[in-house]
């Protein structure tokens, strides 16, 4: 009780007096209430920090397939075929980038 009066400011950090019935009644009317929001607040919190990881994954999954198709560009050129600057990679290069690396596009 005595930490929940002194993060809502009702006590200073190492006061030591004895408990008050008004503060007795304050704890027992606001605590569940306190509990709860601190309750929304931490799910609301995880909820972010999971959306960010998914984002965060998210961006580095299009990073490695530009990358990914970047190099296959060069490749196909390297090796022959004909492949533009733009627009789709024909499967035969795909396949023949794959067959090299390993990688699946």
């Amino acid at each position: 009780m005595r930490a929940f009066s002194v993060e809502r400011g009702l006590r200073q950090v190492g006061d030591d007096g004895p408990v008050l019935p008004p503060e007795v009644r304050y704890y027992l009317a606001w605590k569940p209430m306190y509990d709860s929001i601190k309750a929304r607040e931490e799910a609301r919190r995880q909820e972010w920090d999971e959306m960010w990881a998914e984002a965060e994954e998210s961006r580095q999954r299009a990073a490695d397939h530009a990358y990914h198709m970047a190099n296959c560009r060069k490749f196909g050129e390297a090796n022959g075929f004909r492949v533009g600057t733009r627009g789709p990679i024909p499967k035969r290069v795909r396949d023949a980038y794959r067959a090299e690396t390993g990688v699946e596009l």
